[in-house]
């Protein structure tokens, strides 16, 4: 099970290849933790190399000194790297969702796409995920709603138990004097 960056496409857009739609958490963690073994491995044997208990000297102890760190370095910045991927393609949508989650049709998600010029922010395998941000907030916010069986004048009508005097509606606060 893996979960590779491939390169960028014509478009400039990461591409990653994987046995799943985002990096599994354990292979995030294993590079975490190689980068936590590597911190520690280097502190012990820095701790028993100041108390006497280990005599390195010359190359050994230069390839502790800065070996150990640089492989610390190395496994958590790709851990981070691959946990950062996993949280934005969370909060991504993939395209074949896009137009449930925006009320409309494929076709129209299509042309809206087209239309904007919208690029998807990350591909995985081979399909595109998009930003909500990047679509028009009215379009996320105002979503058109069904009408209700009793039809339109449903909607526009005042309801029935409302004050119907503008004395009623609109009036100020009346304080007591204390």
């Amino acid at each position: 099970m893996s979960f590779d960056w491939v390169g960028k496409n014509s478009e400039g857009v990461p591409q990653w290849v994987g046995d799943g739609d985002r990096p599994p958490l354990w292979i995030v963690y294993g590079w975490l933790a190689g980068s936590a073994f590597f911190c520690l491995g280097t502190g012990w044997l820095f701790f028993l190399q100041l108390t006497g208990e280990l005599q390195l000297q010359g190359w050994p102890l230069l390839a502790l000194l800065v070996g150990g760190p640089l492989d610390a370095l190395f496994f958590g910045g790709v851990g981070l790297w691959k946990l950062s991927v996993r949280r934005q393609v969370e909060r991504l949508v993939p395209q074949t969702d896009l137009a449930a989650r925006l009320g409309l049709d494929p076709a129209q998600v299509e042309e809206l796409i087209h239309d904007k010029g919208i690029r998807p922010r990350l591909g995985v395998n081979l399909r595109g995920y998009y930003a909500l941000e990047d679509f028009d907030p009215a379009l996320i916010l105002l979503r058109g709603s069904s009408l209700s069986p009793a039809g339109t004048d449903s909607l526009l009508r005042v309801p029935a138990d409302a004050a119907s005097s503008p004395q009623d509606l609109m009036r100020p606060i009346e304080r007591s004097a204390d």
